[in-house]
């Protein structure tokens, strides 16, 4: 009666556990019962149900490398259909070419609905001593919920190279000289 099987017919001695592992949906309520049958008759357990919870998805992220220094704004905004409280946590591991890494733990903040957050990351070349003011890494973002779900997500993007400021130029000592310092 809208009941459909999810695991095979197992048999169990008395005392012994049996259970299932079914294909579930996410964000999905069910309903189950069990049925146990010995010598002839069968008996039905009441009906209790649950809900499955939804995996935590990055709905985008973005490597920003601004304009005002050799730094990369990291963001990305998430989506948990169980509540922006259920994610738990957000790691942004931060890599080039030849292995130096930087691993970035990122508090969740609130996104614009309650199902929404954002975790974002400032990223200077001066993080790790192996990167250059020119490098490209690749950044990895792993977002958790509170059940221990997980997504993934990956996005590339290269140091901006500016161009140099004269910060002082003096060159009244040195007019006589056809010569001068630019500091």
């Amino acid at each position: 009666s809208g009941y459909s099987q999810v695991g095979s017919t197992q048999t169990a001695t008395d005392g012994e556990t049996v259970s299932v592992s079914p294909n579930l949906d996410e964000g999905s309520q069910y309903n189950w019962y069990a049925e146990a049958e010995s010598q002839g008759v069968t008996k039905t357990s009441s009906t209790w149900s649950f809900t499955t919870n939804y995996n935590p998805d990055i709905q985008s992220t973005v490597a920003d490398p601004g304009d005002e220094s050799h730094s990369i704004f990291f963001s990305s905004e998430l989506y948990d259909g169980d509540g922006r409280n259920d994610i738990d946590s957000c790691t942004l591991t931060v890599s080039d070419s030849d292995g130096d890494s930087e691993t970035f733990d990122i508090t969740p903040e609130p996104g614009g609905t309650a199902n929404k957050a954002n975790c974002n990351q400032n990223v200077s070349y001066s993080d790790n001593s192996g990167w250059s003011h020119t490098e490209t890494l690749d950044f990895e973002l792993e977002v958790q919920d509170q059940n221990g779900l997980s997504e993934i997500g990956t996005v590339t993007e290269t140091f901006p190279n500016h161009r140099p400021e004269i910060a002082d130029l003096d060159f009244s000592s040195y007019a006589d000289i056809r010569a001068f310092n630019v500091t």
